[in-house]
C-alpha cells in the first residue's frame, strides 16, 4: 500500500492524533516497564497491551493540544494512511504559545456554547430530570478534562524527565541561521517505524536549502535513525542538520 506523504489537513486531524496518543503512550507504558530502548511490537501480553491501549486514550488530548497549532502553523505531515507522523515548526516559542493559547481558547468557547445549548434544551423541554443530569455534568466535565489532561501531560513528561536526553532540541552546538525543530516523529507500532523516517526524509527534501533542523532524540534507536537521515549528533543526543 502506498505510503505518500504530505501535509495534514483538518480531515487528517483524528487519525494523526491517535497515532501520536498510540506512540507516545505505548513508548511511556515501555519506559516505565524498563525496556524503553527495544522496539515496541505488538507481539506482547495481553496485559501490556492493555496498558497501552489505556496509554494511549490518556495522551489523546495531550496529543491534540501538540498537533492541533502545528497544523494550523502549517508544520504537521502525515503519511497517507495517517499511521505516521513528523512535526516540523520554525523555532519560535512565542509562535508556539500563541498558537496553543488560541486554540485552548477556540475549544473552551466551543465546550461553553455547547453546554449552555444543551441547559437551554433542558430548560425548553421542562424536564427535572434532564436538568438535574445536566448540571451534574456541568459540575464533574471540567474535572474530568483536568484529570484526562494532567494524566497525558504525566506520560509525556516523565520519561523525559528521567531520561538522559537534554529537554530542548536547541543547544549550543547547533549552527545558528533559520532553526527549524522536529518536534514529533512518531509511529503507531514497529512496522511503521520505518514509514516515519522515510515521511522525515521526504520532509527535509522539500525543505529550502540553508534551514537549521534540530530534534532531541530520547532513545539511541531514534538518534540513529536521525544520523541516517544525515544528522550530526551533538550533546545529550541531540541531533541537527543544515539542509
Amino acid at each position: 500500500m502506498s505510503r505518500a506523504s504530505g501535509r495534514a489537513r483538518c480531515r487528517d486531524l483524528p487519525g494523526l492524533v491517535w497515532t501520536h496518543a498510540t506512540a507516545y503512550g505505548g513508548a511511556s507504558v515501555d519506559h516505565f516497564r524498563g525496556v524503553s530502548e527495544e522496539i515496541r511490537t505488538d507481539v506482547v501480553t495481553w496485559g501490556v497491551r492493555v496498558s497501552r491501549w489505556l496509554a494511549a486514550i490518556a495522551m489523546i488530548p495531550m496529543s491534540f493540544m501538540i498537533l492541533m497549532p502545528a497544523l494550523v502553523r502549517g508544520g504537521l505531515y502525515g503519511s497517507r494512511d495517517r499511521r505516521a507522523l513528523v512535526v516540523a515548526l520554525r523555532h519560535s516559542p512565542a509562535r508556539g504559545l500563541g498558537a496553543l493559547l488560541g486554540i485552548l481558547m477556540v475549544v473552551v468557547a466551543v465546550v461553553c456554547a455547547a453546554y449552555l445549548l444543551v441547559v437551554m434544551w433542558a430548560v425548553e423541554s421542562r424536564s427535572g430530570v434532564l436538568l438535574s443530569v445536566v448540571t451534574s455534568l456541568g459540575v464533574a466535565l471540567p474535572w474530568v478534562l483536568l484529570l484526562w489532561g494532567v494524566a497525558g501531560g504525566v506520560l509525556l513528561v516523565l520519561p523525559i524527565l528521567r531520561s538522559e536526553s537534554a529537554s530542548k532540541s536547541i543547544g549550543e552546538e547547533t549552527p545558528e541561521g533559520d532553526r527549524w525543530v522536529i518536534e514529533s516523529l512518531a509511529a503507531r507500532t514497529a512496522a511503521d517505524g520505518a514509514a516515519a523516517f522515510m515521511l522525515a526524509a521526504r520532509t527535509l527534501r522539500a525543505f529550502p536549502p540553508g534551514r537549521v533542523l534540530a530534534a532531541g532524540a530520547r532513545t539511541k534507536n531514534l538518534r540513529e535513525g536521525y544520523e541516517r537521515l544525515g544528522f550530526e549528533v551533538g550533546e545529550e543526543n541531540r541531533v541537527y542538520r543544515v539542509t
